[in-house]
C-alpha cells in the first residue's frame, strides 16, 4: 500500500465536513494484515504533534491532526480488532506474532483535524473523519468463483483435482470412500461424518505441501 493511498482515500487535506470511510485490508494467510493494521492504528494514535511519525500523510506532517481516538464499534457485523492485545504481543519479550485472522474484525477510529486550503480556513474549526478499518480474511476471496458454480459443478471440479497432480497421492483414502458411496445412495449421518473427516484430512495434508500451501 503506497503512502499516498491513505492520504487520498478521503482527501484529508480537502475535507471540510465530517466524513466516514471504510478501509478493508485483505490478503492471504501470513501476508501481514494484522501487523499492518496494528502499525497503522498505533501510528495514528500517536501522530498528534509528531510530524515524523507519519511523514507521508500530509495532514500529520503539517501538524493538522488534532486528536485520534479509538471508538467502540457501531455495528455488529464482525468482531472487534484486538489492538491492545496485538501491540502487547509484538512488544513482548520475546515478541510473538498474534493469531491469524479467521473472521471479520473491525477497529473504529475518530480522526479530528484542521482542514487545509482556502475553503478549510474559511470554514474554521476542525473536521472529523470516522475511519473504520476491516480486517478481512483473504482466503475468503478464493471462494468467489463458487458463486458461478452449482454444487454439482463444484463437486466434479474437486474430484478432478483430487485425481491428478500433487493432490493425487494424498487423496486415495477419500476417493476410495467416496467411490463406495454414490451420490444417489440413501443418506447416512455416520457415512457423511466419515466423508467429512476424510476430506478435512485431505485438505490439511494438501496445506502441508509447499506447492499447495495457499489452499
Amino acid at each position: 500500500m503506497r503512502p499516498w493511498h491513505f492520504e487520498r482515500l478521503p482527501g484529508l487535506t480537502g475535507l471540510v465536513h465530517d466524513r466516514r470511510v471504510r478501509l478493508a485490508v485483505t490478503g492471504l494467510s501470513g501476508s501481514g494484515k494484522t501487523a499492518f493494521i496494528t502499525s497503522l492504528v498505533c501510528n495514528l494514535l500517536s501522530a498528534v504533534g509528531r510530524p515524523a511519525r507519519l511523514p507521508f500523510l500530509r495532514t500529520a506532517a503539517e501538524r493538522r491532526i488534532v486528536n485520534v481516538q479509538l471508538l467502540a464499534p457501531e455495528r455488529e457485523d464482525g468482531g472487534r480488532f484486538p489492538v491492545r492485545d496485538t501491540i502487547a504481543a509484538l512488544a513482548a519479550d520475546p515478541p510473538h506474532w498474534p493469531p491469524s485472522t479467521t473472521d471479520l474484525r473491525r477497529v473504529d477510529l475518530s480522526v479530528r483535524f484542521t482542514p487545509a486550503g482556502l475553503i478549510g480556513r474559511a470554514a474554521g474549526g476542525s473536521a472529523e473523519l470516522r475511519l473504520e478499518i476491516v480486517d478481512y480474511p483473504g482466503e475468503w476471496l478464493l471462494d468467489l468463483p463458487l458463486l458461478a458454480q452449482s454444487f454439482a459443478q463444484w463437486s466434479r471440479a474437486v474430484l478432478d483435482l483430487a485425481r491428478r497432480g500433487a493432490r493425487a497421492p494424498l487423496a486415495g483414502e477419500w476417493l476410495d470412500f467416496v467411490a463406495r458411496h454414490p451420490a444417489e445412495s440413501v443418506g447416512d449421518p455416520a457415512v457423511a461424518r466419515r466423508a467429512h473427516d476424510l476430506y478435512q484430512a485431505l485438505l490439511a495434508a494438501c496445506r502441508r505441501q509447499e506447492q499447495l500451501s495457499l489452499l
